[in-house]
């Protein structure tokens, strides 16, 4: 699923707006506890990776750290995850702006014997039909080799 800059960055907003009314009477216990941090993970899940997922619950949960200093680290951290999305994703309609080496493309060797002819028709036709792009082993040779 791809979702845009201007969407991903409203979704963390939203979040961090959970968080600051939690804020207000903190408590683990608070109606919008349970859906801000749990969401909060599963967003991040959805726009980096499990990783990033992973990091926020353990930077925002420390030994000793009470309710009132959690919330406040889920605060900071989305706030960290908004600037990465404002200053790194592209865009609407640039993405093709961004370098080449971050979109690296798939390299295919093939044969040129005569009786892998059928084969290599099929996976051409297969990768055309995905709509996915690929590098040939010449095309590669090219762009690889000063």
């Amino acid at each position: 699923m791809k979702i845009s800059k201007k969407d991903a960055i409203g979704l963390l907003r939203e979040k961090r707006e959970m968080f600051e009314k939690i804020s207000d009477n903190p408590d683990y216990k608070h109606p919008l506890y349970h859906k801000a941090y749990y969401g909060t993970a599963q967003l991040l899940t959805t726009l980096f990776s499990e990783k990033e997922a992973a990091d926020f619950k353990r930077n925002v949960n420390g030994f000793g750290v009470n309710i009132a200093q959690h919330i406040q680290k889920c605060i900071d951290e989305i706030d960290i995850f908004i600037e990465i999305i404002e200053k790194t994703w592209p865009e609407e309609g640039k993405e093709d702006e961004l370098p080449k080496e971050h979109f690296p493309l798939p390299f295919i060797s093939m044969s040129f014997a005569d009786e892998d002819r059928e084969i290599n028709e099929y996976f051409l036709e297969l990768m055309k039909a995905l709509d996915i792009n690929y590098l040939s082993g010449r095309e590669y040779s090219m762009k690889s080799v000063p």
